[in-house]
């Protein structure tokens, strides 16, 4: 009786940590794609507007996601790019 209340507990513990971890995951705090948020984002480096283009890039799923998109746009000549992860 006592061995299958302690597999319970476990059981439990690893679902509510899992639910939370998805969570966090879904808002895109989590850190997927290469882990934990770690990369940041170059600071602006053009200072003149010539054009505006939008485009549409799916599979983002956090802030991780999106700084890495970003800094490889950003990385190209002649571009300035600003990635908004809830667009």
């Amino acid at each position: 009786m006592g061995g299958t209340i302690f597999v319970i507990c476990i059981l439990a513990v690893i679902v509510v940590g899992a639910v939370i971890s998805s969570a966090k995951h879904f808002k895109g705090e989590g850190g997927c794609c290469g882990g934990g948020g770690s990369v940041k984002v170059k600071g602006d480096h053009i200072k003149e507007v010539v054009a505006v283009r939008t485009i549409y890039i799916e599979g983002m799923h956090c802030h991780n996601c999106s700084d890495r998109v970003q800094n490889e746009l950003n990385s190209l000549g002649q571009v300035n790019a600003k990635v908004d992860l809830k667009k």
